[in-house]
């Protein structure tokens, strides 16, 4: 089903003809059988510049109801957008209300539904209020919050058959998610490095917000005195505890993400069309390994660095295979699952909420049973999207002190700007939004672009990209068994250290309770760095450390909204 009207699909896919000359001229042939360039950020055009035009779109003067549905990606002579049947009669339209709006003492939350239509030709300004607003809307049993009734013969660690402690009528869980009404509770704080702390629409957690997914049984004990509980044997070994990060700067990682999945997919079809070829898998200055193919669809990725975390993600090396689905940037989750906010977005809605997103569910159905139709609309989630794309980054304090100066050069030369990269340019300034995604190929289904020029990030040099002082180099690694969680897994992508002075407690289960502390806990592939930070003298210590003081929240994050 085509998601756009033909008045605007023309305008809005990328043509198969420029895709083509894009993956014909990415990559050029070297000597010694290794195909590959050092870094296609300085060859490749600006591939998303090409749909500035979308950042406001106009919306075509004759789209009708069916139109709207299209837009929906449903059968629209099976769909009405335009509200539900009883008992929630609720209007689908963006209120244009001011960023602080009542919340209904005696009705649902969700009072004006986003359609996807809307979310494409609304004003950006608009869009992203109305997706402020469901951030920070306290979702109730009327708007679809948790689960329906449990099913004593199905698992009840499946999403929709959830039991709820206390008795049948509170709707928490807590210990497996249903852990709260709103995205807000756990993304507050602007700076907890101040007391008070402040808060931001799109900021860390503290401790108490930390989710604990998978927990089927938790008893508390400590049967050997060892000083730290011990689950017992039936809890389910994905068990492990999440400290909310910060989402600010959120658009310069989904940018780099695309761009440089754009790099690996050219370079994965350089090394199909040419068998046997050790081809590099370089991009921004990031090397993720090499890969060789015999063919089409038959290539060995044994030697893949950065893309997998062997939890979810499939294994390159385990024999010749389509790298396609590997070969992708996922910079959301301290596991590297997600391409995209969005895409975290429609996992974490269900799981702390158990509300379902009409793209997955379809409309007018209710899998989890709890009697609500529609929870979340396709443009509620675009919504949602281009809010949290389009919060501003964190900042550097400047000008740094010499103590911090000193600490910051001290940063490179033990070793932590390795994996910690302190800054990223962008080729492109136009970050895309799509739906469907498509997460091999972000040049899909592209209907709308924000500008991030716009949003707090600055252009880069003479180029047409931003700069991402993002202090990551976006890969995941194993950081050895001091850092493995409840099943054994260590391997992480690599923490944005941008606004850590504000963001604690650190590590990926809050585990750190300074910036020091986070240091010393490095195991694996940053055992290093932490020996050698060990190895300073104090006064080297402190000026690193003030360094790393000197990274912070954005000081107005979403302002005019």
């Amino acid at each position: 089903m085509p998601l756009l009207t033909k008045a605007v699909a023309s305008s809005v896919f990328f043509s198969s003809s420029l895709a083509a000359l894009l993956t014909l001229s990415s990559h050029g042939v070297s000597a010694n059988n290794e195909l590959g360039v050092d870094d296609p950020v300085n060859e490749l055009p600006a591939e998303f510049d090409q749909f500035r035009h979308l950042e406001n779109p106009v919306p075509p003067d004759d789209y009708s109801e069916v139109d709207k549905a299209l837009f929906e990606g449903q059968d629209p002579g099976s769909v009405d957008l335009e509200g539900n049947p009883p008992p929630q009669p609720r209007t689908a339209k963006i209120s244009q209300a001011p960023s602080s709006t009542p919340v209904p003492l005696d009705n649902c939350v969700l009072q004006d539904r986003v359609l996807q239509f809307e979310a494409i030709f609304s004003s950006t300004n608009v869009i992203r209020r109305a997706g402020l607003r469901l951030f920070a809307s306290p979702m109730t049993l009327c708007d679809g919050y948790g689960d329906g009734p449990v099913d004593p013969g199905l698992d009840r660690t499946l999403l929709g058959n959830r039991p709820v402690l206390q008795n049948g009528q509170t709707p928490f869980l807590r210990l497996h998610g249903l852990d709260a009404q709103a995205c807000l509770e756990c993304h507050s704080i602007k700076s907890n490095r101040v007391i008070p702390a402040t808060f931001a629409v799109g900021g860390s957690g503290p401790s108490s917000a930390s989710p604990f997914p998978m927990m089927t049984q938790y008893d508390g004990t400590d049967p050997d005195s060892s000083g730290v509980v011990e689950a017992p044997f039936e809890l389910n070994e994905s068990a492990r505890a999440i400290n909310p990060p910060g989402i600010f700067g959120a658009g310069g990682i989904a940018l780099l993400a695309k761009e440089i999945t754009l790099d690996l997919q050219n370079l994965l079809a350089t090394a199909e069309a040419n068998p046997g070829n050790i081809v590099a898998l370089n991009s921004h200055g990031i090397n993720f390994g090499t890969i060789t193919c015999t063919g089409p669809g038959s290539c060995n990725g044994q030697n893949i660095e950065g893309l997998t975390n062997n939890l979810d993600s499939p294994d390159p090396g385990a024999t010749l295979q389509d790298l396609t689905e590997v070969l992708i940037v996922r910079p959301f989750s301290r596991k590297g699952s997600f391409t995209t906010t969005r895409a975290f977005d429609i996992e974490a809605t269900k799981f702390h909420m158990g509300m379902q997103p009409v793209e997955e569910v379809s409309y007018f159905t209710d899998p989890d049973g709890d009697g609500v139709t529609n929870e979340l609309f396709v443009g509620e989630l675009s919504a949602m999207s281009l809010f949290l794309e389009g919060i501003e980054p964190p900042e550097i304090a400047s000008p740094l002190s010499d103590e911090a100066s000193a600490g910051k050069e001290t940063f490179s030369a033990i070793g932590c700007a390795d994996c910690h990269i302190p800054s990223l340019t962008t080729r492109n300034r136009f970050l895309p939004f799509s739906f469907p995604q498509v997460d091999s190929d972000p040049l899909q289904n592209i209907y709308r672009v924000l500008n991030l020029q716009n949003h707090g990030f600055p252009l880069a040099g003479f180029g047409s990209g931003v700069r991402v002082d993002l202090f990551s180099d976006l890969k995941i690694h194993d950081m050895g068994p001091g850092l493995a969680e409840a099943n054994g897994n260590s391997r992480f992508t690599t923490a944005r250290l941008w606004g850590v002075s504000d963001s604690g407690p650190y590590m990926h289960d809050s585990r750190a309770l300074t910036l020091r502390d986070a240091i010393l806990y490095h195991d694996g592939e940053g055992a290093t760095a932490k020996a050698n930070f060990a190895g300073l003298s104090a006064v080297e210590q402190s000026h690193l450390l003030k360094f790393l003081g000197a990274l912070k929240s954005p000081a107005n994050p979403n302002i005019g909204l």
